[in-house]
């Protein structure tokens, strides 16, 4: 098993808690949360920019939460705690409980006592909420029954309502994925929090390890859009908060939003990958709408806050503030549209153009250099490095550890704030709150766009030569 460094060990091994190894890293911890908040108050305030105006976004607590019934949860010797918990979500759900003014509550309240449990796919209902002590682990059930065998450790579908998970605000709730492969062919398949059909949820409060996996850490998209239906139910009106994840391969991330509405990020981040990332792989009638991102940020990764929109065009009314980046490639990428295979198969004329994402907003960004030589960088934005800069091409063996282990990017010095190659539309960006600070000379600078000439001379030939020896992976594999 392979992890990022040793002061993450007692995260990945939860039965052998070490109190100076998490002295360590607590301390590595509250030092980049007080860079990153003196950062945001001393950024400048956005002045005379147009920003994006989303709509009520965020969660909304039901009335009378607080005089919901709470149930208790306890840890069991049993190898999953699967069945259990979901046998009380169902009773909980449809429990009827008369409030001190005589109105009927539906729900209650499930408090998740202090231990190890092993988890996978846990389906919440409607006015369930799950509190979490403040020594709570959750691992991945590796050997689950059939009707558990989905990747997400929760799920959030089928049109429930008033749902939340929300870790302790003194520790919060800590998700282990499955084992890392020692093999760069296995990527793991897990993802913490799945959300499609839900409306007003809260996610709060969460240590997640995510095991290089190729799925985000926390997904939001359309219900069964994978197969074909466009217009289905979709994530509408909730709160996703304090979210930590590690380990995160350089494709994927903490969180990635296919398609919801009125949906509210605050403080999420992690190590790798991407923090924040809007990409509509799987069309999607909705597309992103309403919403509002703040503190976000990321560690030796591939960037911040990501933008995508393939060949959606109803996204609409994005505001993202505070972005703060320490060694990775970039604190913000901006990607044009394209229309894949999979959009003209649908055989739509919504999907046959190029997508975009309409009145988005970027201010408050910040990229820090780092160590160097740890972000994820993607082979077609080698151009933008000095030659003196750029990494040398690895053996076969080497490559395929790296490229396909951190899913299509390589370690590279980190190169600046924004990457901005976005055709289709035009986000605003307050260009005077863009820092990057301890970069070399000839990095670190404030925005990439598609036209800047090449840096070097020989980005392209490096980028065919991984282009090429992609295909030598793929072609080994089958």
């Amino acid at each position: 098993m392979k992890y990022v460094d040793s002061s993450l060990l007692w995260l990945v091994s939860p039965d052998s808690y070490n109190l100076s190894i998490q002295g360590d890293f607590m301390s590595k911890a509250l030092s980049f949360c007080l860079l990153f908040c003196c950062t945001v108050f001393t950024l400048a305030s956005p002045s005379g920019l147009a920003l994006a105006s989303p709509g009520n976004v965020g969660y909304t607590r039901p009335a009378r939460f607080t005089d919901l019934p709470v149930f208790r949860f306890y840890p069991s010797d049993d190898a999953s705690d699967t069945q259990r918990l979901t046998d009380l979500i169902n009773e909980v759900s449809n429990t009827l409980t008369t409030g001190p003014n005589g109105r009927q509550l539906n729900g209650g309240r499930i408090f998740i006592t202090n231990g190890v449990y092993t988890l996978r796919q846990v389906e919440l209902k409607s006015n369930v909420h799950l509190r979490f002590g403040q020594s709570v682990d959750i691992l991945y059930d590796t050997a689950p029954t059939r009707e558990f065998r989905g990747p997400d450790v929760f799920s959030l579908s089928g049109g429930v309502e008033n749902v939340s998970i929300v870790g302790s605000g003194r520790n919060p709730l800590r998700i282990f994925g499955p084992p890392i492969p020692d093999s760069p062919f296995e990527g793991t398949r897990f993802r913490a929090v799945a959300i499609t059909g839900a409306t007003n949820f809260l996610i709060r409060n969460l240590f997640i390890d995510n095991a290089y996996s190729r799925f985000s850490t926390i997904f939001l998209g359309g219900e069964n859009a994978a197969r074909g239906n466009v217009d289905g139910p979709f994530p509408n009106g909730g709160e996703i908060s304090n979210i930590q994840s590690y380990n995160n391969s350089g494709g994927f991330g903490v969180v990635q939003m296919h398609a919801g509405a009125r949906v509210k990020f605050q403080n999420v981040g992690g190590t790798g990958g991407v923090s924040l990332r809007f990409e509509s792989g799987i069309a999607t009638l909705h597309g992103v709408q309403d919403v509002a991102a703040s503190d976000i940020w990321n560690v030796d990764g591939r960037a911040g806050v990501l933008f995508q929109p393939h060949a959606v065009t109803a996204h609409n009314r994005i505001d993202i503030r505070n972005v703060v980046t320490t060694g990775s490639a970039f604190s913000v990428e901006i990607l044009g549209g394209f229309v894949s295979s999979r959009d003209r198969a649908l055989n739509r004329p919504e999907f046959l153009q190029r997508g975009r994402f309409n009145n988005l907003s970027i201010s408050n960004i910040e990229a820090n250099y780092g160590s160097g030589y740890l972000a994820q960088l993607r082979p077609n934005r080698l151009h933008t490095l000095p030659e003196e800069f750029l990494p040398a091409i690895p053996s076969f063996e080497d490559f395929l550890f790296e490229y396909r282990f951190n899913d299509d990017t390589v370690s590279t010095t980190p190169v600046g704030a924004v990457y901005n190659e976005a055709l289709t539309y035009t986000p605003v960006i307050q260009e005077s709150s863009i820092r990057c600070n301890g970069f070399p000379p000839a990095l670190g600078h404030a925005t990439i766009k598609p036209d800047t000439p090449a840096r070097n001379s020989v980005s392209q030939d490096l980028a065919r030569a991984f282009r090429a020896l992609e295909r030598e992976v793929e072609e080994s594999i089958e």
